[in-house]
């Protein structure tokens, strides 16, 4: 499972978006990029 969590705000997350590996991830402003996390899974015991 990969898990974004963005929107700080008062020492917790506004936002966390969880998905299965295979699926794209959105990391939102400033870092703005599309992470494709099929990959990912090879290294999840």
């Amino acid at each position: 499972m990969s898990t974004v969590h963005s929107e700080p705000e008062g020492g917790r997350y506004r936002s966390v978006v969880a998905l299965s590996y295979g699926h794209e991830v959105v990391v939102p402003a400033p870092v703005s990029v599309t992470l494709d996390t099929e990959v990912l899974e090879e290294y999840v015991r």
